[in-house]
């Protein structure tokens, strides 16, 4: 069972300073009392945008109704002399390339080939440079992560194969894990592009791991995986004996 524990900071409540009430003032004799006049300002604000920053507070920018008036004039001015040049999309965003291959180690379910990293490269040998296939490349980067089960204790845990780009080092070693007996290891690989094939290391590398990454000569998409029926084949027996 997982737990968490942290602090919490209460707010304590300050009680506020009695104030001291003023004198009344005495009007004198012959003098005239000065009127107020209060007139409510209205000051026109712009509505804010909200901005998310992962893993840090939100960003609040509110802006003058006169500058988003003005800048959203000046887009529209923009718009209306070039519209052709907005709406034709680029010739290099038409062919950009949206399918890449990731190679598998070597005994992927072993604590050694967990601490191998995965080669992100381009399709059907493509360069990775070519193909746009790099980690450098938000759009189409890999990720590889593997749950690890004990089936003795039922424990859990986590561990995230390193990828890199092929004809790359890391450049630190990833820390080898070190797995119980018996351990049944699960792999999930992800993909932020279209198609990702998988391809070993070695001939016998995605059979001997179980690795599917399609169904009929067809590719499921950006989801593969590598040894699930039998990581939740285990799990259920650990699961069927608590």
């Amino acid at each position: 069972m997982l737990t968490w524990s942290g602090n919490t900071s209460g707010n304590t409540r300050r009680r506020r300073p009695r104030r001291r009430s003023k004198p009344r003032r005495v009007m004198r004799p012959g003098t005239r009392s000065r009127t107020q006049l209060i007139v409510p300002l209205a000051v026109p604000m712009a509505l804010g945008v909200v901005v998310a920053v992962s893993g840090g507070p939100s960003r609040i920018g509110v802006s003058p109704a006169g500058a988003q008036a003005t800048q959203s004039a000046q887009a529209t001015q923009s718009a209306q002399a070039t519209p052709s040049a907005q709406a034709a999309p680029s010739a290099h965003a038409a062919n950009a390339n949206t399918n890449c291959e990731l190679i598998v180690p070597a005994n992927p379910l072993s604590a050694a080939g967990l601490a191998t990293p995965y080669q992100l490269t381009g399709p059907g040998g493509q360069d990775p440079a070519a193909s746009g296939c790099t980690q450098a490349n938000p759009n189409l980067q890999a990720f590889v992560q593997a749950t690890i089960l004990n089936p003795a204790t039922g424990r859990l845990w986590v561990y995230e194969p390193l990828v890199i780009t092929a004809g790359t080092t890391p450049a630190i070693a990833p820390a080898r894990p070190k797995l119980p007996k018996n351990a049944a290891v699960n792999l999930m690989v992800g993909f932020n592009g279209n198609n990702l094939q998988l391809a070993g290391a070695r001939p016998d590398t995605l059979a001997r791991a179980k690795c599917v990454d399609g169904l009929d000569g067809s590719l499921f998409g950006q989801v593969s995986y590598c040894n699930s029926v039998a990581f939740y084949a285990a799990a259920g027996q650990d699961m069927a004996a608590a």
